[in-house]
């Protein structure tokens, strides 16, 4: 028999606790996840019912319950992580941008090519509502012809602690 399939999540963030809700939905157990410190990983396991908080990189990578592993770290990460899984023989779910610039990226192409993992890339706008409606109603021509767009992304910032 076929060992069932796992992931874990790199990220406790707001994306990292939206693909552990998409995992769950899709019925696919969430391992473990990692987040920036032992601490707050241990805390979020306990407050979000996960059974494995690991310490390190190295230490999810090794787990050979893991067939998958989401990326939802800060963006100068997701290179090295997204590496260091599909080393470990993991198949990779990346939050844009995969990496920092077209060498890092080309490298985890061919490397996912290389292993036969899967590696993908979360684009999280595609599918929402809003962005196929905007997409409907310039297809027919109810705005007239589309000339130019602005975009703007809000997000809040960092609490981060200093001392």
């Amino acid at each position: 028999m076929k060992a069932p399939k796992a992931a874990a999540i790199i990220g406790l963030g707001f994306v990292g606790k939206a693909h552990l809700e998409a995992l769950r939905r899709l019925g696919i157990p969430v391992r473990g996840i990692l987040g920036s410190s032992p601490e707050r990983t241990q805390e979020a396991a306990r407050e979000l019912g996960i059974e494995r908080a690991y310490s390190s990189l190295k230490e999810l990578a090794a787990d050979p319950d893991l067939t998958a592993i989401h990326v939802c770290s800060p963006n100068h990460v997701h290179f090295d992580q997204s590496k260091a899984a599909l080393e470990a023989g993991k198949h990779v779910m990346c939050e844009k941008p995969l990496a920092m610039n077209t060498r890092e990226s080309g490298s985890l192409i061919e490397l996912s090519q290389k292993l036969n993992r899967v590696g993908g890339v979360t684009y999280n706008l595609r599918y929402y509502p809003l962005c196929h409606e905007a997409r409907a109603i310039v297809q027919k021509g109810l705005i007239g012809d589309l000339e130019q767009a602005l975009a703007a992304v809000v997000t809040t910032p960092q609490h981060v602690e200093v001392g």
